[in-house]
């Protein structure tokens, strides 16, 4: 899955340079190649009379792709290997120096067999697959508030954020299915429960025993989250003091259980 990418303004310069072929680092792109490489993802320009000079459409689509996930896709796609056949070095020397700008917002390029793929430089969090389609301002607010607090080292904030982040994507989902919201019960778990049980995700409902146990771990998960955000978060007095590797794999657990939720959730919406 492609990550969303939020680059400074020289990263941005520069990759304008790369895909106009105007810096050495890629190949001359015409205006029609420019159109019809950012008509690939979800754009519908068309080259004509009043087109701007190359490198100032280059510049406002990148832009425009900035913060969120079409920016790696169109870095993955300048850098695909089959478009350097024969200029392998070439090649590594672009993604070499598409990197050192790169870095200073912790992303990397790297070649993997016959793809190209971008990464974090330093991953410390699961990204939450698919949260924007299900859209909901408290949900939002949680992620970046659960980044922000581990950011800071705020641990006791972080977990507390977590444990939010499951209950407001539970409450969420609850109110797209039926209507109403979840009655605040205090209890994760049992939220838990009632949303499963709407997205056909009871483990008893699948004949597969590993599916069974996947399904049976994220009840677990949820069940532990919810005992550690009253034990080590900030709701409650804490008996316990959370290091930041607590706090992290809490976030981390509680962005993956959303996610598969939200996909859950979307996938069912499709097949109705």
């Amino acid at each position: 899955m492609e990550i969303v990418l939020q680059l400074n303004a020289t990263a941005i310069e520069f990759l304008t340079g790369m895909i106009t072929g105007d810096n050495g680092y890629g190949w001359r792109r015409s205006g029609p190649d420019l159109v019809a490489l950012f008509n690939n993802f979800g754009f519908a320009d068309s080259y004509g009379q009043g087109f701007p000079s190359r490198n100032s459409f280059c510049r406002e689509r990148l832009n425009e792709c900035n913060g969120t996930n079409k920016l790696s896709q169109v870095i993955c796609e300048i850098l695909n290997p089959i478009h350097f056949i024969g200029r392998e070095e070439f090649h590594k020397s672009a993604i070499d120096k598409l990197n050192k700008y790169l870095e200073f917002d912790d992303y990397k390029v790297e070649l993997r067999g016959k793809s190209c793929i971008v990464l974090r430089l330093h991953p410390t969090d699961v990204t939450a697959a698919n949260i924007d389609k299900l859209s909901d301002e408290f949900v939002q607010e949680q992620i970046h508030k659960c980044e922000e607090k581990l950011g800071i080292g705020d641990s006791d904030g972080a977990i507390t954020n977590a444990r939010s982040l499951i209950e407001g994507v539970l409450n969420c989902i609850h109110y797209e299915i039926l209507g109403v919201v979840l009655d605040k019960s205090g209890d994760l778990q049992k939220d838990y429960k009632k949303v499963r049980d709407l997205l056909n995700m009871s483990p008893e409902k699948y004949s597969d025993e590993a599916i069974r146990q996947v399904l049976n771990g994220f009840q677990s998960i949820v069940s532990g989250i919810d005992s550690l955000s009253n034990q080590m978060g900030d709701r409650h007095r804490r008996r316990v003091k959370p290091d930041i590797r607590h706090a992290r794999l809490v976030t981390n657990a509680a962005k993956t259980i959303i996610s598969f939720l939200i996909e859950t959730y979307h996938f069912q919406c499709r097949q109705k």
